[in-house]
């Protein structure tokens, strides 16, 4: 193998020198302890830092985003948490106006009509020491107040007789539920130490009212329910000349009985063979007083009044209602509120006459009210399934620390999506005590109330306030060691007498 030459050339002169030898180059580089970790260092932040680029901040900027996101959202969610809350309170607003609305309405007649106006004040003035003559009614008028306009009757009232029963009569007027304003007055002495004169009464209706608010209907009396003749009874009873118009007479009697349902026995036919069981209290007899019509929501109509057709006293209540379903909860309701009906113990169950026209899927039954608010519904009938009287019961709450409990509804039920109307009559709603051991029923038929004695409380004025007959004066005497007026102290306690439980 030959040498490796180079050819030089210096001006003209070329000439053949060998070459020289590269050297190899070494790559190996000798790093120090220091370089080495330096050299570490900065692939590790090599990588960090990639990973930061690719990997940490665009999953920080998702999040970013997404939190951005949910703020917005839980912006929106808050802002219909707060209509929600506020439809919620517009709600508990709207019904509060509802029963403000409600209560006012009470305090004006549902419209100016004369009967129902008589029917009150017949209440108010009927008094032993005071004579009323007539009573007359001027054309109606209108009256705003206040930018409301009412619709008013004067009313002319020529009375004769003592002063201290005049003052009654101003007192019950003072405290009537409805608006009756005392326009003037005239007292002129007679000369047997009696007065007489006039007394001058302005009758209050809301325009509107009667339109508006037609589910608040203010106890009706039954028309044509008076009699020409006190004595005359209310059937058409026929003269009976001879033996077998007696036999048929008696007969046709029968089938009457069998036909209208009604028994000769005040509690019910399956003890009319033996005797009564339990002590019965009576707590509203449906004969006076200020009921009132009250639907659960606007699509349930309705009207309450009185009935001639009777299981006791004087009158029933007829509940017209027209039920459409279209809640959860769906309720005609018989407002008892103002006849403040109070149960103080617990009875073994409370039960009332219902008169039934036809069948219904309706339900009957009691709202009690404790004095901490609380409503407790308790059915006694699911559906009507008879027609004619029939007394049905049901057990209240047994919980003695719920006590005293009110009843202040009675209601007609229907389930949510279903319709129903129809009419029911209802009397003598009662609550039952079990008896004594070893006593009749028949031994004893007082039942007692308590009163408070107020400031200006006279026997009288007693009786009338607990609807009372004045001819137990002596009965509250005896059981209350009294021995009249004077004894009545403001805040006494009395024991009150009450007569077969009214």
């Amino acid at each position: 193998m030959g040498k490796k030459v180079r050819k030089e050339q210096r001006g003209n002169l070329i000439r053949t020198v060998p070459a020289r030898k590269i050297p190899k180059m070494n790559f190996k580089i000798s790093l120090t302890e220091n370089e080495r970790i330096l050299l570490s260092i900065l692939v590790f932040l090599i990588v960090f830092w990639g990973m930061l680029k690719f990997f940490v901040f665009p999953q920080r900027d998702k999040i970013f985003m997404l939190n951005s996101t949910k703020d917005e959202y839980t912006d929106i969610l808050d802002r219909r948490n707060g209509i929600f809350r506020r439809e919620d309170k517009t709600e508990k607003e709207l019904i509060t106006l509802k029963e403000n609305k409600d209560d006012i309405y009470r305090k004006y007649f549902p419209s100016l009509d004369q009967a129902q106006i008589l029917y009150m004040l017949n209440n108010m003035i009927e008094n032993s020491e005071v004579k009323i003559n007539d009573i007359s009614f001027s054309p109606y008028s209108k009256e705003k107040i206040e930018g409301i306009t009412f619709d008013y009757v004067d009313i002319s009232i020529p009375y004769e007789g003592y002063y201290d029963g005049l003052m009654d009569i101003l007192e019950n007027i003072g405290i009537s539920s409805k608006k009756l304003v005392i326009t003037g007055l005239t007292i002129d002495k007679t000369d047997n130490d009696a007065v007489k004169g006039d007394i001058f009464l302005r009758a209050y209706s809301i325009e509107g009212n009667d339109d508006e608010n037609k589910d608040f209907v203010y106890m009706e009396e039954p028309k044509n329910s008076y009699k020409e003749d006190p004595f005359k009874s209310d059937f058409n009873y026929e003269k009976i000349k001879n033996s077998e118009d007696l036999s048929d007479s008696l007969e046709n009697a029968e089938n009457f009985s069998e036909i209208s349902g009604n028994s000769s026995y005040p509690y019910g036919s399956e003890e009319e063979s033996g005797e009564q069981k339990a002590n019965k209290k009576l707590l509203e007899s449906f004969d006076d007083g200020e009921i009132y019509f009250m639907p659960s929501h606007v699509d349930i109509g309705g009207r309450i009044s009185k009935s001639s057709n009777f299981k006791e006293g004087k009158y029933s209540l007829r509940l017209e209602y027209n039920i459409l379903g279209s809640e959860k909860e769906n309720r005609a309701f018989v407002d008892l509120t103002d006849e403040n009906i109070k149960i103080d113990y617990p009875p073994d169950s409370v039960g009332m006459w219902v008169y039934s026209y036809g069948y219904s899927p309706v339900t009957v039954g009691i709202r009690f009210s404790t004095q901490d608010g609380e409503k407790i519904y308790t059915n006694i009938s699911n559906g009507i399934g008879w027609t004619g009287w029939k007394y049905v019961e049901a057990k209240p709450p047994s919980d003695l620390k719920v006590y005293p409990l009110k009843i202040d509804r009675i209601y007609v039920e229907l389930n949510e999506n279903k319709n129903d109307y129809g009419v029911i009559l209802i009397d003598e709603l009662e609550a039952n005590y079990p008896l004594n051991q070893g006593q009749s029923a028949s031994e004893d038929k007082n039942t007692f109330i308590f009163y408070v004695v107020e400031k200006g409380d006279t026997l009288d004025k007693i009786c009338d306030k607990t609807h009372s007959n004045r001819n137990r004066k002596n009965d509250i005497l005896k059981y209350n060691e009294i021995s009249g007026d004077q004894d009545l102290i403001p805040g006494k306690i009395l024991v009150l007498p009450v007569q077969d439980g009214r």
